[in-house]
């Protein structure tokens, strides 16, 4: 749902706010908050998968 989102509303969103002049540094820039955006929206999902079926099989420690 998320590479979806991606594809059909996200790029084209980052990519109109034409922040620099030069090519290279909008692509960098683009790079860049498409990495950190993406890191965002994945934290919640990383962390059930790393809190959640720990503590689910047993392997949470208080």
């Amino acid at each position: 749902m998320v590479f979806i989102g991606w594809i059909l509303f996200g790029l084209s969103y980052l990519s109109a706010y034409g922040m620099f002049e030069n090519t290279l540094m909008h692509s960098v820039m683009l790079i860049m908050l498409f990495i950190a955006i993406n890191y965002v929206l994945m934290l919640p999902f990383e962390l059930y998968q790393t809190f959640g079926l720990d503590k689910k099989f047993g392997f949470f420690y208080h």
